[in-house]
């Protein structure tokens, strides 16, 4: 890019860092072009603007670059680096000559193309399993998004502040030498040997995940979640990743959930269902760890918990959330739920 873009020509030194960066940058070296670009032409170079101290990173918006660009220079023209098919060998790379057997298979490809759009439009063969296979991701992509705001709400907001995120540092690429420890050595030894300056670096980004929470899911298993328990456990699998919880399985009885058997699907039911079994287990695990909350996950169809345990519930504050699957009883306006959320019910659509 240095070699092929001059630094002192609007509006192509933005496509290059000016001449000596990183070490001495040379701003001054485009001060004939227009304001607004060279400082977007800083904002996209400066590691100090990069990474400000105490404050945030000044970005740079295409919004901002395009319209200094149609103010600027309306009929822009730029050379551009790569192929665009202005010679014969590019037009030669773009055409059927570069591979024979890619050539061979487009057709198949485009046909295939456009069965899947005709499809997905409601005309052409096919089209309606498509489109069901499609509603029915979506669907089940809306059950992991509200499972995901239900536990987050229920687990999380139990601490505050930064507690509540732990921040990871991800291997990246970046054209951004400062984080990459080799960068020196790569430099030198490029100019010793007459090569190109290396573009891309070892460098690192940061992501915020959910920490860690060790809380009780209790998850339905009784004979009145066929149909409903095997879409549950798929939207389940990306948050316990997150969230890592205990789980339990209950029907008349509670029993833990292994990872192993949670990954292989492997659960255990008696086929009825009782919600006194949870409640017990909930308030001797409370006694015994201190935990203060628990999700349960459910169709809604139970009979209460004795008044005692309702009461036990209450007296050690103890958190019970409940996840409603379909459309059976929320049951929250009694007094051992903190809260109940309806869960998207139109999973139901092929069973009913």
């Amino acid at each position: 890019f240095t070699s092929y873009y001059r630094e002192n020509t609007e509006p192509e030194f933005v496509l290059r860092p000016p001449p000596g960066w990183p070490e001495r940058p040379a701003w001054l070296a485009s001060a004939g072009c227009d304001e607004d670009l060279r400082s977007i032409h800083r904002r996209l170079y400066d590691p100090a603007l990069l990474r400000p101290r105490n404050k945030q990173p000044s970005l740079v918006t295409y919004g901002e670059i395009i319209s200094a660009l149609e103010r600027t220079a309306p009929d822009i023209s730029i050379r551009l680096l790569g192929g665009h098919g202005q010679t014969d060998v590019e037009r030669a790379a773009d055409s059927s000559g570069r591979d024979s057997r890619i050539t061979n298979a487009l057709p198949k490809l485009v046909s295939g193309v456009s069965v899947l759009r005709e499809g997905l439009q409601g005309a052409g063969r096919g089209g309606e399993i498509e489109t069901r296979i499609l509603n029915r991701v979506q669907k089940e992509r809306r059950l992991e998004l509200a499972l995901a705001v239900l536990l987050r709400k229920s687990f999380l907001r139990q601490s505050s502040g930064s507690k509540r995120w732990l921040e990871e540092r991800v291997p990246a690429i970046s054209v951004d030498r400062t984080r990459d420890r080799r960068a020196v050595v790569r430099h030198v030894m490029s100019r010793e040997l007459g090569l190109p300056q290396p573009l891309l670096f070892s460098s690192e980004t940061t992501r915020l995940r959910p920490a860690p929470c060790a809380a009780p899911i209790y998850l339905d298993v009784s004979g009145s979640m066929y149909g409903l328990l095997e879409r549950l456990y798929a939207a389940l699998i990306p948050l316990r990743r997150q969230l890592l919880p205990e789980m339990f399985a209950f029907s008349t009885v509670v029993t833990p959930i292994s990872k192993a058997d949670f990954d292989a699907g492997r659960i255990s039911t008696t086929g009825g269902t009782s919600i006194q079994p949870v409640i017990d287990h909930v308030i001797e695990s409370s006694r015994r760890s201190g935990a203060r909350v628990a999700v349960v996950l459910t169709d809604g169809h139970f009979t209460a918990p004795s008044k005692r345990s309702a009461a036990a519930i209450s007296t050690l504050g103890i958190k019970v959330h409940l996840g409603v699957l379909g459309l059976g009883p929320l049951n929250d306006s009694e007094r051992w739920v903190a809260s109940a959320t309806r869960l998207p019910d139109d999973l139901l659509a092929e069973k009913t």
